[in-house]
């Protein structure tokens, strides 16, 4: 399974995939949170509608929300374990807290046994405490996070769009 960062959503809408132009990517996702490949944890898909204001990812959301959201399955008691992997050693201060936002439940649920974390952040290992990016947070908890270019390759994300030009 494959877990999605709010990120890959927000940029694949605002910058990559926009769903009135892709729409093949869009029905591809879908298909893959129908069949549980794709899922993001209800704390994640919560973030995403705030910040997100346009009203066809906001309908696409919608529409796809009982096959993408992933409830909890337990992982709720792994993200005290995630948070301790911010802290510095001196603790986590209230800015921390805010920094981390909703990340530590999307890696809680990563944890579980061949799940990946998909995101777009990049590795800063040099960062402390909530400064922290997903990917080195990953890395010290032994848990696959690849960035969204390498999801589309491994789930194969296509469009037959060399077959129209070729008519």
């Amino acid at each position: 399974m494959y877990l999605l960062d709010a990120g890959v959503i927000i940029d694949a809408a605002d910058l990559h995939y926009p769903i009135e132009r892709v729409p093949e990517y869009w029905g591809w996702l879908a298909h893959h949170a129908s069949v549980g490949n794709v899922k993001v944890p209800r704390e994640i898909f919560d973030e995403v509608i705030p910040k997100k204001t346009d009203h066809i990812l906001r309908k696409w959301l919608a529409n796809n929300k009982p096959a993408l959201v992933l409830e909890s399955r337990g992982y709720l008691s792994h993200v005290a374990a995630v948070t301790d992997q911010y802290d510095n050693g001196s603790g986590l201060t209230e800015t921390d807290v805010e920094r981390m936002g909703n990340d530590p439940f999307l890696i809680a649920a990563a944890m579980c046994d061949g799940t990946v974390l998909v995101t777009t952040e990049e590795s800063k290992p040099k960062r402390l405490g909530g400064n922290r990016h997903i990917p080195d947070v990953c890395n010290d908890l032994g848990i696959r996070c690849i960035k969204p270019h390498v999801f589309h390759r491994e789930l194969d994300f296509r469009t037959d769009w060399d077959r129209k030009s070729d008519q």
